[in-house]
């Protein structure tokens, strides 16, 4: 089934696709690396001393939500203000995370 519009073979595309899904993976660990940099180095100067901050909360914890809630306790100018889940197992295991 050839046509002559379309010169591409499914290998030339399935290689293509990749190279292009490794490079936005790829920019997107870059710029988060920048940003934790950036973010550091505003932290060591004190120049995010009360502007910068980012209070969060999260509603619902889920897998999802857990998986986000460690990412933000490990920022230093970000500020985790409330954890709600009908769960409460979830809700004192998150509330605990953050207590730390």
């Amino acid at each position: 089934m050839s046509n002559d519009t379309n010169n591409v073979s499914r290998r030339e595309f399935v290689v293509k696709s990749a190279a292009v899904g490794a490079a936005a993976l790829s920019a997107s660990a870059i710029l988060t690396s920048v940003a934790r940099a950036d973010e550091e180095k505003k932290s060591e100067n004190g120049a995010g001393s009360k502007q910068g901050v980012l209070n969060v909360g999260f509603i619902g914890i889920g897998k999802m939500g857990d998986n986000h809630l460690n990412q933000f306790v490990g920022y230093k100018n970000v500020i985790v203000k409330a954890v709600a889940d009908v769960d409460t197992t979830r809700r004192e295991a998150a509330r605990q995370k953050v207590d730390a």
